[in-house]
């Protein structure tokens, strides 16, 4: 019931506001190609997808008496919901967390070579790069649509473009010949280095007196 009145609701929101609606998808699906991270819908929320050096605490609204369990998530696995941070491990995947992600930029960098070859290929509709192309984008547009912009949506969205971006311009296709071609004209071009230097005029020997 909960679901269905929802629903109702952003039904008629969405056709009372479309042009809202499309700029706060369109909000949302920008945010993903941010070269930063940013803290997203709240601290809370992010902090989830952090490792942190202590498990995270069960939610106010998650906790219940229910029979012998304290919380749903304890009732739902039928024991202990806490999970347990393992050293040195843990330390590991934290500081690789820190330092080392994919910017959102550089991912739209690969959608944009994926789309490019798509486009050489437009005789085939883009040929076989671009059902992965496709998915990576829909990604992370349909839960801007849907819901709303998170992380782990960028996450599995990722290697669908990477997938697109090298099937475009593997040997054989449209994109392959294009790069080929490139490459080629590039080789051919005459380094500064390599030019021949004109050596100066000299004087001419047995100069009258």
């Amino acid at each position: 019931m909960t679901n269905h009145l929802a629903e109702n609701f952003a039904i008629r929101a969405i056709e009372a506001q479309p042009a809202d609606y499309l700029k706060a998808v369109w909000s949302d699906t920008w945010r993903v190609f941010g070269w930063n991270r940013a803290v997203f819908p709240n601290s809370s929320t992010y902090n989830e997808y952090l490792f942190s050096r202590h498990p995270l605490g069960i939610p106010t609204w998650a906790r219940a008496h229910l029979g012998t369990w304290t919380s749903y998530p304890a009732a739902y696995i039928q024991g202990n919901p806490y999970t347990h941070v393992v050293q040195p491990f843990a330390g590991w995947i934290k500081g690789y967390e820190r330092h080392t992600y994919l910017p959102g930029t550089l991912y739209g960098v690969i959608l944009l070579i994926g789309l490019g070859g798509l486009v050489l290929a437009w005789r085939r509709w883009g040929g076989e790069a671009l059902l992965p192309w496709g998915i990576s984008l829909a990604l992370i547009v349909i839960p801007a649509a849907t819901a709303e912009f998170d992380y782990r949506y960028v996450l599995v969205a990722v290697p669908y473009a990477c997938l697109a971006a090298v099937i475009a311009f593997a040997p054989g296709t449209s994109g392959g010949r294009w790069a080929s071609r490139a490459w080629s004209r590039l080789a051919r071009r005459p380094s500064p280095a390599t030019t021949s230097v004109t050596s100066p005029r000299t004087a001419p020997s047995g100069s009258a007196q």
